[in-house]
């Protein structure tokens, strides 16, 4: 009876062995690119020539053209002029993405790492002004340690943003403004937090912002951004450059396993031999 014992406990570990996970991924590569959504970006009116939108720009309001003067580096040779739109400035406000395609890599459950920020540049402007916008973020996590695997993809997020742009008049700012008047940014879309399952462990990102701009507002900027109360987002003052720096963490903890039909009949042949055991004894 023993030996009977024996094997059937044998036979109990050997069925239970498949549901013990493997090494926690405690390193991976990062790469992650972002650009703003071009056919999202919605103006207030069209304002041909002055509203400008592209992967990394946006800008509005009224403003003047920038001559662009060439010099060959030998002789000084004149080259053509070129006519560029100076996207920030005197009569514009814009928004600037920066660090547009990052690589590097995170730890889990250890620090943030940096990847785009995204620079307001708010002035009085003249003309139309933005509404909403939506920024594409594209994340893909490849395993380093304890051993390299094959790379994949965390998935697109769009992060959607309505934006305020606040009248510059004494009394109708809203509550905290530190000028006259703070403008509004509020998230609309895009997950904070995600999940996903990778070799028997669930690792959760956690995108926030490095300076604390990024925060939930005040009902009445809320309100006057005309999204419900509980909005998160960030408030820019006038004639300044705001920058909010973008980041996420990465944490994992081990998957609990529901028992497989193969192991609940191990641990059903184990305890059926040993209640005979202790029958027999």
């Amino acid at each position: 009876m023993k030996k009977v014992i024996a094997f059937a406990g044998i036979i109990g570990g050997m069925l239970l062995a498949p549901v013990v996970s493997a090494s926690m991924i405690t390193q991976w590569g990062v790469h992650s690119t972002a650009a703003w959504n071009v056919a999202d970006t919605v103006f207030s009116a069209p304002n041909p020539g002055h509203n400008i939108a592209d992967a990394n720009n946006i800008s509005w309001g009224n403003g003047t053209y920038k001559t662009v003067h060439h010099h060959s580096p030998i002789h000084h040779v004149p080259q053509p002029d070129t006519y560029t739109y100076s996207p920030f400035g005197t009569g514009r406000s814009g928004l600037e993405l920066t660090h547009a395609d990052v690589t590097g890599s995170v730890i889990t459950n250890g620090a943030n790492i940096l990847t785009q920020a995204v620079t307001h540049h708010n002035h009085e402007i003249q003309g139309a002004t933005l509404l909403s916008t939506v920024l594409d973020t594209y994340l893909t996590l490849t395993p380093q340690l304890p051993f390299a695997a094959p790379g994949f993809d965390a998935g697109l997020v769009s992060f959607g943003i309505n934006f305020k742009e606040t009248d510059n008049i004494k009394g109708k700012c809203i509550i905290g403004s530190v000028s006259i008047c703070d403008d509004i940014f509020v998230l609309t879309g895009g997950a904070l937090v995600t999940s996903f399952h990778f070799d028997g462990y669930t690792y959760t990102l956690t995108a926030s912002e490095a300076t604390g701009q990024l925060h939930a507002l005040l009902p009445d900027a809320c309100a006057k951004a005309g999204v419900a109360v509980g909005c998160i987002g960030f408030t820019t003052p006038e004639n300044a450059n705001t920058t909010v720096q973008l980041q996420f963490d990465i944490k994992g903890t081990r998957d609990v396993p529901e028992p497989a039909p193969l192991a609940l009949l191990g641990l059903g042949l184990f305890a059926l031999f040993s209640a005979r055991n202790r029958k027999n004894s």
